[in-house]
């Protein structure tokens, strides 16, 4: 039962981007599912290997915030990142599906299998409400510019190419290691939501424009 109510934030952010998306997998309900298992093994696989990495950093409670920031990019962000930019880029050659419905499934199930396993197990169905809102919802964030970037990487050529490929995982990358920097250790937490709102105001504003710009 309580499997089921940690997948509540799944249906949820699902039922929105396809109706914001206008995206149907009526006829192709697998890659859904495909999707979603993709994603639980990368949150699973991510996890293990921050475990083993992470005894390579400095700890937390002795580190001042730039060495914090270097811990939560390289040995957080750029694993669990990568694990969604190198799987949505097979996925879009493999299922041919956009960028951004690739990188937005598998990162909302990455999230959710995050917040349900690690989080609402252990501290209680409390976590899961306070992080659907935060954790997965910076989640679906940074695949929001992952996936927009690799579209125009795809649609570009030359060095306007590289660029876009190469700034579809830096950025993301960034952002999640600034998301978690200021959480760890909660040596820095009064500037959390600095940064969170800031960045959710920038991403939402990033998402109209380019409503805008496609109607016009």
């Amino acid at each position: 039962m309580i499997y089921l109510v940690g997948m509540i934030p799944f249906f949820i952010f699902l039922l929105f981007f396809l109706f914001i998306r206008k995206y149907s997998f009526k006829r192709n309900y697998k890659t859904i599912i495909i999707f979603f298992i993709l994603g639980c093994i990368g949150s699973y696989l991510s996890y293990r290997v921050e475990m083993h990495i992470g005894s390579y950093f400095k700890k937390v409670i002795y580190s001042n915030y730039f060495e914090i920031l270097f811990y939560a990019v390289f040995g957080v962000a750029i694993i669990e990142e990568g694990y969604k930019w190198f799987i949505s880029f097979l996925s879009n050659k493999i299922f041919h599906v956009d960028y951004i419905s690739s990188t937005f499934l598998i990162s909302l199930s990455f999230a959710v299998y995050e917040n349900t396993i690690f989080y609402m197990i252990p501290y209680g169905l409390n976590s899961i409400f306070r992080r659907t809102f935060t954790a997965i919802l910076s989640h679906l964030c940074n695949t929001y510019w992952m996936g927009l970037l690799l579209e125009e990487a795809s649609i570009n050529k030359g060095k306007i190419k590289l660029f876009y490929f190469l700034m579809s995982i830096l950025l993301p990358v960034l952002f999640h290691g600034l998301y978690n920097s200021f959480l760890y250790g909660n040596k820095y937490v009064n500037y959390f939501s600095y940064f969170y709102f800031s960045y959710l105001i920038l991403t939402l504003v990033l998402f109209i424009r380019r409503k805008y710009v496609r109607k016009n």
